[in-house]
């Protein structure tokens, strides 16, 4: 059974679509926070965690239903992932939602774990009918004469494929542009050079999608603290200061790609650093 979450907000009809649940130890997990000494790390990880404990992790995608449109935000790993990966596929299926009705789809940002369901193991478009919106400067950075999706590995050969097939349906967006009615994306670079996060708004209801912003829970006690896989943390950490301490502020519902499923809840300032509540499924 995939995993999924239903909300509405206005008039949208919202479903949070996980394609896959995993968890890692605290071995693992000290792996992708290199910076942080080995003492503060035990520390926060157990904080958080407990002692032996495991942190939890999601890839959440959202698909939003408006009188007009079916848009997904990212595609995750792709069939064939599994087991921590594909669940997208059969999430779709189980509430009712046919690949061909997705009309648009919102590139986060173009790492494998959000672009990977583009296409199909035979490379096909998974959604043949869907019109596909990303950031120019991530385009670039992964299509570019000296791109990362330029390389010789397997995954670069994987992930230029993927963005080519979309490229004839592809329309650049930036910082406050919209995409219909209700969604703007919006510049937060760092974890990749033209991440976008999102902005949901309808009858008064909004949704803000931090996406990769942020990743662990352990994260919350100082937002300086970031993973490996952040592009560049001069500018990870002040986008990942400024986007949450916007939700913390404005009492904004927000949503996250890898906190645990469904992602969606609240923050709030604390003493030292930032507090998360997540719904309660």
């Amino acid at each position: 059974m995939a995993h999924t979450y239903s909300f509405p907000l206005g008039e949208f009809a919202c479903t949070v679509i996980s394609d896959g649940l995993s968890g890692a130890d605290e071995a693992r997990v000290a792996g992708v926070f290199p910076d942080m000494p080995e003492d503060e790390f035990q520390q926060a990880f157990r904080d958080v965690y407990g002692e032996g404990g495991m942190a939890s992790r999601s890839m959440s995608m959202l698909l939003v239903e408006s009188g007009e449109h079916k848009a997904l935000i990212d595609t995750g790993l792709g069939q064939g992932a599994a087991p921590n990966g594909g669940g997208l596929f059969e999430g779709l299926d189980e509430i009712g939602v046919g690949l061909d009705e997705i009309d648009i789809v919102v590139i986060s940002h173009a790492h494998g774990d959000h672009i990977g369901g583009l296409t199909n193991p035979e490379g096909a478009l998974n959604f043949p009918k869907a019109h596909y919106y990303m950031d120019k400067i991530e385009w670039e950075w992964m299509m570019g004469p000296e791109g990362v999706a330029r390389g010789d590995s397997d995954y670069a050969k994987s992930m230029h494929s993927k963005l080519a097939a979309i490229e004839s349906s592809l329309t650049f967006v930036g910082d406050a542009d919209e995409v219909f009615p209700g969604l703007t994306v919006h510049s937060s670079p760092g974890h990749t050079p033209g991440h976008l996060a999102f902005r949901l708004a309808s009858d008064g209801e909004d949704l803000l999608g931090l996406v990769d912003i942020i990743h662990f829970q352990l994260q919350f006690p100082d937002l300086r603290r970031s993973p490996r896989f952040d592009w560049d943390t001069s500018l990870s950490v002040p986008t990942r200061e400024r986007f949450i301490g916007q939700a913390a502020d404005e009492g904004l519902l927000t949503l996250t790609y890898h906190l645990p499923f469904p992602g969606v809840g609240m923050w709030a300032r604390e003493a030292h650093g930032v507090s998360w509540t997540p719904t309660t499924l």
